[in-house]
């Protein structure tokens, strides 16, 4: 089924321990799926064992269909269902050019076998190439155009799946693009974050028990700063929102991998490690030793790395310089490779010292 004249899948899912391919060019409404636990066979069929009675019959060799071969399904309906996307929940769901397909066993027994499946269309809006996000009982899919979300929610007292438009409220930041990826983010606060086709970011505040959504775009500074990929990496205390930017620095295109930071509410980070700007670099020199002069209030540290406007905080072994204390934060301004100078706040006025103080100062 798999070769250069007849294509090859492009989309794949893990469902029921097997693995399911779908969509070739020659034939886009067909889903495989391999036997239970065996990855890399699609066999429909299994040969006994070759001492087993039931290997012969009428002095011929034969094959058994048994409950973990592999199957094959084609969409078959009065239009041209072309897969798009495939999503592991309870059902195996399949999103088309013609609407959003269900596959599993029964309604009594969801899990799929050769003598026991069910197809059925549960939406007739049709869904894009972009993978939807499963959120509980709700499926989430950008619809084909790009530029509206459907929601998929199964409503158990009923036994049927509704669809509904959610991004009605959202439309004039959608509008201007299209939908090209999605993630969902559980953990601290459940958000859908969007990447969009021209390089924009935008979220979706999703909690379906509250119904309430909120959606906002989230602007990257930079010089033709543009996302050009998103991604959720879980740890052990919460979602990762990573992101693939693209600028343009002094003439050139360059890449960066950048995270979204946690918000102070949260009292996860202490102060100083809250960062509220784009592509930020933050940088420990702790023990790097300073002096001041008390003349022309210029500080030298050899070699000290820093920036103008970079917060630092001081130290020092005995005693600081009349003008500094410890716990404060001073910004860096005047500075050359080896000396700068130190204000209360970023731009203002350098910091007049009443004295060099004494000890090693940090």
């Amino acid at each position: 089924a798999f070769s250069v004249g007849e294509g090859f899948p492009s989309v794949s899912q893990i469902y029921q321990q097997r693995m399911v391919l779908a969509a070739t060019t020659v034939q886009p409404s067909t889903v495989w799926l391999s036997k239970t636990a065996n990855f890399y066979s699609f066999a429909p069929t299994d040969i006994p064992a070759q001492d087993s009675p039931s290997s012969i019959v009428a002095g011929e060799s034969i094959e058994v269909i048994t409950s973990s071969s592999g199957l094959t399904f084609t969409l078959d309906s009065d239009t041209l269902d072309e897969i798009k996307w495939l999503a592991e929940s309870k059902k195996l769901t399949m999103g088309t050019s013609a609407g959003v397909y269900m596959l599993y066993g029964s309604e009594t027994n969801l899990v799929v076998t050769p003598f026991r499946f069910t197809i059925n269309r549960e939406s007739s809006f049709s869904a894009t190439d972009t993978p939807p996000v499963v959120v509980s009982n709700a499926l989430l899919y950008a619809q084909i155009g790009g530029k509206d979300v459907q929601q998929l929610l199964f409503q158990g007292q009923q036994g049927q799946w509704f669809n509904s438009k959610i991004s009605i409220k959202g439309y004039d930041i959608i509008k201007a693009s299209e939908i090209k990826k999605m993630v969902w983010q559980e953990r601290p606060n459940n958000v859908i974050w969007m990447m969009m086709d021209d390089g924009r970011v935008l979220s979706l505040s999703y909690d379906r028990q509250t119904s309430f959504q909120a959606w906002s775009e989230h602007v990257i500074a930079g010089t033709d700063a543009k996302v050009t990929d998103i991604e959720m990496i879980a740890t052990q205390s919460h979602d990762q929102i990573w992101l693939k930017v693209e600028r343009t620095i002094n003439s050139a295109t360059k890449y960066y991998m950048e995270t979204v930071a946690r918000f102070p509410t949260e009292g996860a980070l202490a102060r100083n490690a809250l960062v509220f700007s784009d592509s930020a670099l933050t940088k420990d020199i702790a023990g790097q030793a300073f002096t001041v002069n008390s003349s022309t209030n210029v500080v030298t540290s050899t070699a000290h790395g820093l920036i103008d406007t970079q917060v630092i905080t001081v130290s020092s072994s005995t005693t600081l310089p009349t003008g500094l204390a410890v716990g404060d934060d001073y910004y860096v301004r005047d500075k050359t490779a080896n000396t700068f100078k130190l204000a209360l706040a970023s731009g203002g006025t350098a910091i007049s010292f009443g004295s060099t103080g004494s000890g090693t100062h940090s």
